[in-house]
Parts: structure tokens; sequence; C-alpha cells
């Protein structure tokens, strides 16, 4: 079975690496993704271990932050110590041939060549993904699984995947999310329709004879669902406010990490990144007025609006629609 395993340096990364090595394991299986590679057992020579590790290894992903490098204050860098562990990981799979994605995070960039003791300077030459940390993460992480499963496609035993034996918090909440949002949907269209229809059949009877008395509304309110009060109260996006944009913004995320073409599409339109500016404050501060449970289902919709993005590539009419329509409806939550 092919493995991964996950290079990174605990006081540079280590929360978001577990996040990353979370969702890769939820992907692909616990057995074929490990990470932790340089916890060595003591009186063990650790480069044996190192090599041990990697012999079973058919790609290695290098979490690389702001503190990869080791920096000292005005002396050597981690990485130039023969013995640092990072440095015989990344050393080890250069020297066996074995495929490696460094993931830049924190804001961080591919390291220069001159940065890089001379084992090491093939490295710098290794085509980066980028994984943020914030609402993009997820968006992110989805780029890395579909870089690896193009990798895996060529191998003769791909990773298999695992099918939890329940849905994790995150989906269920997003799918009661959803299904919410379906229900207003349909409601609305409902009570439209039956109170059209009302008002059409009652009005020749009123003509003639004496109204009963709040007809209307009763017929209105046999078609009104039940719907959960934590559930957000979507309503029509704003008109578009093109001539009230400015037309010279930056979006809320780091565009020289941005390579999808709808992210591209924003970082080159100062409209659509004032936009994204004001979803973004807009969706922070909601966030941090919800309970835990309004949380998962917040960041499920955030997912999946990410994913609609996508789906406009470079169209800005499309994404104009998009971000004004998810605007909308972040502030339609109470």
């Amino acid at each position: 079975m092919a493995r991964i395993a996950i290079s990174y340096r605990r006081s540079d990364s280590q929360d978001i690496t577990g996040r990353i090595f979370d969702r890769l394991v939820r992907q692909y299986g616990k057995h074929t993704v490990f990470r932790d590679i340089d916890s060595i057992q003591p009186g063990i020579d650790f480069r044996t271990q190192i090599s041990d590790a990697l012999s079973a290894t058919d790609i290695l992903l290098v979490v690389v932050g702001t503190r990869w490098l080791g920096r000292g204050e005005g002396g050597a860098n981690r990485i130039d110590n023969e013995a640092d562990p990072c440095r015989i990981e990344v050393e080890t799979a250069l020297r066996r041939g074995i495929p490696i994605i460094p993931i830049l995070v924190g804001g961080m960039t591919m390291p220069e060549v001159d940065e890089l003791p001379a084992s090491l300077k093939d490295f710098a030459y290794r085509h980066a993904v980028t994984v943020d940390g914030g609402r993009d993460f997820d968006h992110h992480v989805e780029g890395l699984i579909g870089a690896l499963d193009r990798f895996f496609a060529g191998k003769t035993a791909p990773p298999q995947r695992e099918v939890p034996p329940s849905p994790a918090p995150l989906a269920k909440y997003g799918l009661i999310g959803v299904v919410a949002v379906v229900v207003l949907v349909i409601a609305g269209a409902l009570l439209r329709n039956a109170t059209t229809q009302t008002a059409t059949t009652i009005q020749p009877v009123m003509s003639q004879t004496t109204p009963a008395p709040q007809a209307a509304p009763v017929a209105a309110a046999s078609v009104t669902p039940s719907v959960p009060s934590a559930a957000p109260q979507i309503i029509a996006p704003a008109q578009p406010r093109t001539a009230d944009i400015p037309v010279a913004a930056t979006p809320a995320f780091d565009c020289s990490k941005s390579h999808a073409p709808d992210e591209q599409a924003v970082c080159h339109n100062g409209q659509l990144s004032y936009l994204d500016q004001e979803l973004n404050v807009l969706f922070d501060g909601l966030r941090s007025r919800l309970d835990r449970d309004q949380q998962a289902v917040l960041w499920a919709q955030e997912q999946a609006w990410l994913k609609q993005r996508g789906v406009c590539g470079p169209d800005v009419g499309c994404l104009r629609d998009a971000y004004q329509s998810r605007i909308a409806q972040l502030q339609s939550w109470h």
C-alpha cells in the first residue's frame, strides 16, 4: 500500500500540520499517512530510524513555515546543522528519489537556493502548494488531495480510502444547514403560490356573500413550514453595487500563493478584491458571535460557497454575483 509521510518542524507548524494530517487520514486511511518520523527512541541512531521510516514511503510532504529554516539570533540556521532531523528527512528523500511536495504555510515562500545547504539545494526547485490556515483551508487541502490523487493514479497500489463509521460533526451540521436552506426556499415558493391561489378563489365569493373572518391568514398559515431556530435566515441578494465599490483594493487572501483561476481573477480585479475583504470581515465577525454548532454550519456553508466560486473560474460577472449573494447570506444570519 502506498504511504504518505509528513515532515515538519514542531516549533514552526505543529498545529496546521495536525489539521492537514487529520484531513489526509480521513481521505486515505490512518494506515497510509504518518508523521512524527523524527520522534526518536532513546539510544537509537535517529538517522537509522528516519531511514527506516522513509524506506516504506512513496511520497514525502514537507510542511514549510516561517521558522522552518530555524533561524537563530546571530547564529547559524538549524537547517545548516548536519544533525537536524528535518534536514536529514529531506536529504534522505532526495537521495532516494522519493517525490517531495513542499507545503507552504503561514505566508511562507519557498526557500532560496542560497539559504539551503548544498545537500538540500534541489529542494528549492520542487513545485510547492500553499495551505492557508484560515477560511480557505479546506479549499487548499482539496487541491493538495487532488495532486496526491494524480500521483497515486500512476501507482499499482493506490491508498485505500476509508469510509468513516459516522459523519464527521462538520459534515453533519453542514448537511443540516443545507437542508434548512432548501426548506426555506421551498417554503417561500409554497407560501407565495398558496397566497395567490387563496386570493383568486376567495375574491368572487367575497363579492356575493359575507366572507368568513381571517380566511386568508388561515390558508397561508396552513402551509408555513417549521424551521429550526438555529438555521440561517436567507434573504434575496442585494442588487449589484458596482458603482459604490472602490476600483483599487486587495483581497483578504495572499495573491502570491493563489493560483486557481477564480482566485487570480479576484486578485486582478479591485472590485472583486473589495468584495472579498467585505465578506471576510462579515464572516469573522459572525463566527465570533456563534456557538460551536452554529460555527460548524457556517464553516460548511463557506466551504460549499468556495467550491461554487471555483466553478466561476475567471468570469468576473459570475464572481461578482457569487460574492454579493454570499454577503447577503451572511448579513441575514440571526
